[in-house]
């Protein structure tokens, strides 16, 4: 026969013949795995069950907090306002935002509200099988089900009426369908990878960070594997799908309020393990155990059959979406603004409960023990769970809108600091109706036509402490902060008021009565 063109072959050996490690390549082929065991679908099955329950258990226990607060006051107004709100200051979750809209026009409470998250929760127990299994086996995506289904912080955020269980789970989706994409790289498979990773993004625009990892990984594939499924122009597509989506957040970040957030150091590390891990240190150990494996693995196959191979990409694809966000998000905060939130990172974890059940499934090699190390593991991490239901709730804004409430009598003057405290006390008190006659003093505007949007996150000036009480009986002034209690600015109405009631709520957040003496 005639000698091979390069092209046939990959690198050849620079005459256009092939070498061996060539031919290792052209003979790699991702494959799909044929269905599960009825056994193994209900395992995951039985696996989503707990998840959607342990999300239900106590879901409107907790008060919203201030978050939250910002999701109601978002979605709760015309939907081209609302529209209008996403792209000027609330991009962050757009496409949950879309979906809870309608759920505001119907709804009051919590739970409607943290519903959604609910049930994204659960439906990531089979997503992540599904790409624990095309990428490794049944077992290794039977434990990663298994694991996320108890995970203390997911968990936390499937009781949240924030968008990171959303994102988390459509993230798992496209990693699943690039798997599949990737054995059959036709362009049904390949429309629901790019469906998937544009509505992650979409559903939070930091997602983007785990969709570029994943895309960016199948440059690791053979030429003969890559070329026919086009990875690096369905990403280009994917990003232009989503471009408002990915370009909006950062600005609002940058330009908006991140007091709270530190650079990164080395407790950081640490910190997003115990993240990953589900909020349970006995499990830490066991994640950084499978990373390392991961890598060694990756480095061995890519010595053996070449960096560009199916064995090198099928390890290195999950270890990059786990390490990828993560590992962008603090670099960024080293160099520039700080922006490394954990939370921000949440669509990294279930590639790393992927690596925990690959790796448990290569290392321990008799089923038997897969099945009892397995156990232990999902026992392990269930310690996570179990801890956040032990977790006092963020802020009680629902227990410090009744005090205030109940204290509020025709006349008075309310003020909110900082600004932001009045949204989620709005959220309690449309809930119950509006109180007559009672003006905010500050920030200013009706009720109810203030929120989201409007708030700089700023606290009330001496001036303005000078205003509210100017001509008034009676105030109330509702704070949020560590220093609520000792605030130096409201130590000037003590000669004309006194302190008829002081209450203290977990946050803290403060709110204290006076009547002028």
């Amino acid at each position: 026969g005639r000698p091979a063109r390069r092209g046939d072959h990959g690198r050849g050996d620079g005459r256009g013949v092939p070498t061996a490690r060539d031919d290792r390549r052209v003979s790699e082929r991702l494959v799909l795995p044929r269905p599960a065991r009825a056994g193994v679908r209900r395992l995951v099955w039985l696996c989503a069950v707990v998840a959607f329950g342990l999300g239900l258990y106590e879901l409107g226990a907790r008060s919203f907090w201030q978050d939250e607060g910002f999701t109601w006051s978002t979605v709760d107004r015309p939907l081209p306002d609302m529209v209008a709100l996403l792209v000027r200051d609330e991009a962050y979750q757009m496409l949950h935002s879309v979906i809870l809209w309608p759920v505001a026009q119907g709804f009051h409470s919590e739970v409607p509200f943290r519903l959604p998250s609910v049930l994204a929760f659960t439906a990531l127990v089979p997503a992540a099988f599904i790409a624990g299994r095309r990428r490794f086996s049944d077992a290794a995506g039977v434990i990663a089900a298994a694991l996320l289904a108890v995970h203390g912080f997911l968990l936390e955020y499937a009781q949240e009426a924030r968008s990171y269980a959303l994102a988390t789970v459509l993230v798992t989706a496209a990693g699943a369908a690039l798997a599949g994409a990737g054995a059959d790289p036709s362009m049904r498979r390949r429309r629901w990878w790019m469906a998937w990773s544009v509505l992650a993004i979409w559903a939070h625009g930091f997602a983007v960070l785990a969709v570029a990892a994943q895309v960016a990984s199948t440059m690791l594939l053979p030429g003969a594997v890559r070329r026919p499924g086009r990875p690096a122009r369905a990403g280009m597509a994917i990003a232009l799908l989503a471009l408002p989506a990915i370009v909006l957040p950062p600005f609002q970040v940058s330009g908006g309020d991140v007091w709270f957030i530190t650079p990164p150091d080395l407790g950081s590390l640490v910190g997003f393990g115990w993240f990953a891990a589900g909020r349970t240190a006995t499990t830490l150990p066991v994640y950084a155990l499978a990373v390392a494996a991961t890598v060694v693995v990756v480095v061995v196959a890519a010595r053996r059959s070449g960096l560009r191979s199916v064995e090198v990409w099928r390890h290195a694809m999950p270890l990059a979406w786990f390490a990828g966000p993560p590992a962008v998000l603090m670099l960024a905060s080293l160099v520039g603004d700080p922006i490394w939130i954990s939370r921000y990172a949440t669509w990294s974890v279930p590639a790393g409960a992927i690596l925990v059940g690959a790796m448990t499934v290569r290392l321990v090699r008799s089923p038997r023990l897969v099945v009892a190390v397995g156990i232990v593991l999902v026992l392990l991490g269930a310690r996570g769970a179990l801890k956040w239901f032990d977790t006092p709730m963020r802020e009680d804004y629902r227990s410090a809108t009744a005090a205030l409430a109940a204290g509020l009598a025709p006349g008075d003057i309310v003020v909110f600091t900082p600004d932001e405290t009045r949204i989620p006390v709005e959220f309690y008190l449309a809930r119950d109706g509006w109180p007559r006659d009672v003006t905010v003093a500050f920030p200013e505007g009706e009720w109810g036509a203030w929120g989201t949007g409007d708030h700089a996150t700023v606290d009330i000036t001496t001036e303005q402490v000078d205003a509210a009480a100017a001509g008034a009986d009676r105030l109330w002034v509702v704070q949020f902060g560590d220093d609520a209690v000792n605030e130096p600015r409201l130590a000037r109405l003590d000669p004309d008021f006194r302190v008829t009631s002081l209450r203290v709520f977990r946050g803290p957040i403060v709110v204290i009565g006076y009547e002028r003496r």
